[in-house]
């Protein structure tokens, strides 16, 4: 009984003809659909690489973050402390070029900021030798016009403070609190900037 069906059914089969013109719309249809399928691939693979640009990106920057927030959170604490213990300056003079002249040991020459005149309305009261992370620094002493002073401590850049806003390229600096103390943190002309300020 299945073979008869099955003879019957191919029988019914074979007898179907398309025409030629039907055999033509057969064809660009064929062809309209490789066409299709082959433009479909084109965005996935536009997706997919973009999915894979995202993912890298995002697991650079996990990376990259915990090593910045430890750099920033030991950096603002020696800084704190420094700010906090107030030690006699060294040098006493409101002319920076004064205070320049004093750091003959360090290996670069400390700046007048334009990013630290412009948060705050102080005049320089003078400076001392401190560090940064083992690395020579400036401490340079202003006083603002409320009478409280703010800090703005400098060394020069290595790969050890890489990661750190430079404000050429990135206007925000890093704001964070160390003993609470606000402390800002950027790199300006090759140097690293860190300013402390008493919030009492």
């Amino acid at each position: 009984m299945k073979n008869i069906f099955k003879d019957a059914m191919q029988k019914h089969i074979n007898k179907i003809e398309l025409s030629s013109n039907q055999l033509q719309k057969l064809q660009a249809l064929q062809k309209n659909n490789v066409k299709t399928n082959h433009k479909n691939r084109i965005p996935l693979f536009v997706m997919v690489a973009s999915i894979s640009l995202v993912l890298i990106i995002t697991l650079l920057t996990t990376q990259i973050n915990p090593l910045q927030n430890r750099l920033v959170a030991q950096i603002a604490d020696e800084v704190a402390k420094n700010h906090l213990k107030l030690k006699p300056l060294e040098i006493r003079s409101e002319q920076i070029t004064d205070v320049q002249n004093y750091f003959d040991k360090l290996d670069f020459l400390p700046i007048s900021s334009l990013q630290f005149k412009q948060r705050n309305q102080v005049s320089l009261a003078g400076g001392r030798y401190c560090s940064i992370k083992g690395s020579t620094a400036a401490q340079l002493r202003y006083q603002q016009k409320d009478g409280k002073f703010v800090t703005l401590f400098q060394t020069n850049y290595s790969d050890m403070f890489w990661g750190l806003p430079d404000i050429e390229k990135d206007p925000n600096p890093i704001t964070t609190y160390a003993r609470g103390v606000e402390i800002t943190i950027w790199i300006e002309k090759g140097l690293v900037m860190v300013t402390a300020k008493s919030n009492d």
